[in-house]
């Protein structure tokens, strides 16, 4: 059997003093992760019930008031418009009306003929 050096025994218990302190730090990650994960969970469920409420709440006041927004800052509804027809202008063209004077009528077209080649 032969003794190790002091400085070897050294090192080697500075190597397991930092294991033992990454194992403790893990296991304190761990924990805290499960807290974490728990309090996530709380969160989430949380906020599920809160939406749920609050479209309940939207529900019946739709159905009290009807459609139309809310104006919280000002504790207000809003009703919602009823849909209009757009107005539509249409401009009709007017056929102007006669005139008293006679208009002058074109003269029928006529066809020019052209001069006949005589057969020699």
């Amino acid at each position: 059997m032969k003794e190790l050096e002091q400085s070897e025994i050294l090192n080697l218990n500075a190597y397991r003093q930092v294991f033992d302190n990454i194992i403790r730090e893990l296991g304190t990650i761990a924990i805290l992760q499960k807290d974490l994960d728990t309090r996530r969970t709380y969160a989430e469920n949380a906020l599920d019930e809160n939406r749920k409420g609050q479209q309940d709440l939207l529900k019946s006041l739709e159905e009290k008031y009807g459609a139309g927004q809310l104006d919280l800052d000002r504790g207000l509804f809003i009703p919602a418009s009823q849909p209009q027809m757009p107005d539509l202008h249409i401009e009709i063209p007017t056929v102007p009306e006669p005139e008293d004077e006679p208009q002058p009528k074109p003269e029928p077209l006529r066809s020019k003929s052209r001069p006949s080649k005589k057969k020699s």
